[in-house]
């Protein structure tokens, strides 16, 4: 089972981490995208949507990596895009050859055990394999970010519903990043609605 303890040497704590999460297919089709990793208890889970393409790979090689990450670009291409095989180098975990993100401040491989499946979701239990802390830079809490981190979330919602209500609360998230996020921020967020045609 993993562990808090475990995961916070990789940046990783109590409640729930957004992370840009890769997995594989068998045929080594790799795929990005900003989750949710909870943890509580000490207990870390995983839960994923009927129809995305992370539900499709573990569902056929059950291992992801977590990264850490405040690239603003990056939490977006990989919510709206696909981001391209060069920015992946692949390393070995537990037998087990998996697509990294170059760039992240930290990562962990994590083996993913299906606990549950529900109408729309699945449930994964996940175990820590061997990770890297790459970076030791501090970084202060950024209002700005984390209204984009909130409206890639919304986003990746938004193009499958079509609400106009979850539009109206990216654009509320906008004047937050534009008021307190920096210039990444800021052209992360251009990007975020020129994707979801807005």
């Amino acid at each position: 089972m993993c562990t808090g303890a475990a995961l916070s040497r990789f940046g990783l704590f109590e409640g729930i981490n957004e992370v840009l999460l890769s997995t594989t297919s068998r045929k080594r089709e790799c795929n990005a995208a900003p989750i949710g990793v909870r943890v509580l208890n000490g207990r870390c889970t995983l839960r994923v949507f009927e129809g995305a393409k992370t539900l499709t790979n573990l569902l056929s090689t059950p291992y992801c990596v977590a990264h850490v990450s405040h690239d603003a670009m990056l939490f977006v291409r990989a919510a709206l895009s696909n981001l391209d095989d060069d920015e992946f180098e692949w390393l070995t975990f537990d037998d087990v050859e998996l697509p990294v993100i170059s760039g992240c401040e930290a990562y962990v491989a994590l083996g993913c055990t299906q606990v549950s499946a529900a109408k729309n979701t699945t449930t994964f239990v996940l175990s820590p394999l061997d990770g890297r802390v790459l970076s030791t830079t501090p970084r202060a809490h950024n209002r700005g970010f984390s209204a984009l981190i909130e409206a890639c979330v919304l986003a990746t919602r938004y193009v499958v519903f079509h609400d106009p209500h979850m539009l109206e609360h990216i654009l509320e998230l906008e004047a937050v990043a534009k008021r307190c996020g920096d210039a990444r921020v800021k052209q992360a967020f251009e990007l975020l609605l020129e994707l979801i045609g807005e």
